[in-house]
C-alpha cells in the first residue's frame, strides 16, 4: 500500500516539505569555519594573499630569486658596457681582420651570397639578429620547467659571460665593419625604421652575440641534455654565419667569442674538479652550482659553490627576494632616466 492509498483510507493527508526548502543530509560537517573558507579561491585577479600562497614552497621562492638574481645581474652588465668605450683607450678598426685575412671576409660575403637573395637574407638577418634577445631567456624558462634544480647553474654561467667580457670591451675598443669600412652595409638596419640603439657600438670583441648561445649549448651538453645541445649549438652557428654577414662583427670577433665560451666552460670544470673531488676521480654533475632546491642534493651544513659558501635556505628567503626586486626596479628607473 503507498502513502497516497493509506491517505484516501484514512483521510489523514501527511505533511509535505515545502518544495523551496533543500532537504539536507542528515550527517553534517564539523569542519570549522575557518578551515571551509579558506578553501573559497577569491576571483579578483592578484591579491597579496594570492602571492603569498604562491610563494609559500621553497621551490618556487628559490626560482624567482634566481631570475630576479639573473634580471639584475644582466641589466647591471648592461649598463656598464656602455661605458667601457669612455676610458678613453684608442679604437681599432678593420686593420686586425684584414692582417689575418688580407681582407673582410664580411665584404665577399655581401658581394657573394647576399646577391642571390637580397630580401630574404636581409629579413632572416634581422630576425636571427633579434631572437638573441629572446632565446636565452626561453632556454631559462624550459630549465625552470623541465629541471628547476639547475637554473641557479644556468644563470650563474650566463652571468659570468656578461662580467667577464665587459672589461675586454674597454681594453680592445673595436669598431664593428659596417662602421669601419664603406664598402660594408650593415645589413640589419635595412628594415628598421630608425637608428638601432646600442649604448655602446665599441663591444664587438669579443662578439657576445656568438658567445651566449655556444656557451648554453655548452652547458646543456655539460647536463647530458643533448637534443636541446645540439640545438644550441645550430643556433650559434647561424647567428656566427649572420653577424658576419650582416656586418655586425668580425671573424676574429666570432673566434673571440668562441675562446671566451670554452674557456668558461673549462674552468668551471676544473672548479667542479677542484671544490668536488670524489674517490674515482671522475667529474660529476655539480648540483651544488645551482643552490636552490634542498631536495636536489642532499648537503650538510652550507652549500658550496667551488670555495664560496651560502647558507642553507638563503636563497628562499622571502626578504633577499624583495631586496633584489626593488634593487633591479631601481636600476632599471636609473637606466631608464639616463637614456632620457
Amino acid at each position: 500500500m503507498t502513502t497516497s492509498d493509506f491517505a484516501l483510507i484514512s483521510g489523514h493527508t501527511p505533511r509535505l516539505p515545502p518544495l523551496h526548502r533543500k532537504i539536507l543530509p542528515q550527517k553534517a560537517t564539523h569542519r570549522p569555519m575557518s578551515t571551509i573558507s579558506s578553501t573559497v579561491r577569491p576571483r579578483r585577479g592578484f591579491t597579496l594573499a594570492w602571492a603569498r600562497g604562491l610563494l609559500r614552497e621553497p621551490e618556487r621562492r628559490q626560482l624567482l630569486f634566481w631570475w630576479v638574481l639573473a634580471w639584475l645581474a644582466l641589466t647591471l652588465g648592461a649598463v656598464i658596457r656602455g661605458y667601457m668605450d669612455d676610458l678613453g683607450l684608442p679604437a681599432h678598426g678593420a686593420e686586425i681582420e684584414r692582417g689575418v685575412f688580407g681582407s673582410l671576409p664580411t665584404i665577399w660575403l655581401q658581394d657573394e651570397v647576399y646577391p642571390l637573395s637580397p630580401g630574404g637574407l636581409s629579413w632572416a638577418a634581422l630576425i636571427i639578429h633579434g631572437s638573441w634577445f629572446l632565446v636565452p631567456w626561453l632556454v631559462g624558462l624550459v630549465v625552470s620547467w623541465k629541471r628547476p634544480q639547475r637554473i641557479g647553474s644556468f644563470f650563474l654561467w650566463c652571468i659570468t659571460l656578461q662580467f667577464i667580457v665587459n672589461p675586454m670591451f674597454a681594453l680592445l675598443p673595436l669598431e664593428p665593419p659596417w662602421m669601419a669600412s664603406p664598402e660594408v652595409t650593415r645589413v640589419i638596419a635595412l628594415h628598421a625604421a630608425g637608428d638601432i640603439p646600442d649604448n655602446n657600438p665599441l663591444a664587438a670583441m669579443p662578439s657576445l652575440h656568438v658567445a651566449l648561445p655556444l656557451l648554453i649549448s655548452l652547458w646543456l651538453f655539460r647536463e647530458r641534455w643533448r637534443a636541446p645541445a645540439f640545438a644550441m649549438l645550430a643556433y650559434a652557428a647561424l647567428v656566427a654565419f649572420e653577424v658576419v654577414l650582416s656586418g655586425e662583427h668580425y671573424v676574429v670577433d666570432v673566434a673571440g667569442g668562441v675562446v671566451i665560451a670554452v674557456a668558461i666552460a673549462l674552468a668551471a670544470r676544473i672548479s667542479h674538479r677542484l671544490g668536488f673531488p670524489n674517490r674515482s676521480g671522475r667529474s660529476e654533475k655539480a648540483p651544488e652550482l645551482a643552490p636552490g632546491f634542498q631536495g636536489a642534493a642532499p648537503t650538510t651544513g652550507r652549500l658550496k659553490i667551488a670555495h664560496l659558501t651560502i647558507r642553507p635556505g638563503f636563497t628562499s628567503q622571502p626578504s633577499v627576494i624583495f631586496l633584489l626586486t626593488g634593487a633591479l626596479i631601481a636600476l632599471v628607473s636609473i637606466k631608464v632616466a639616463l637614456s632620457l
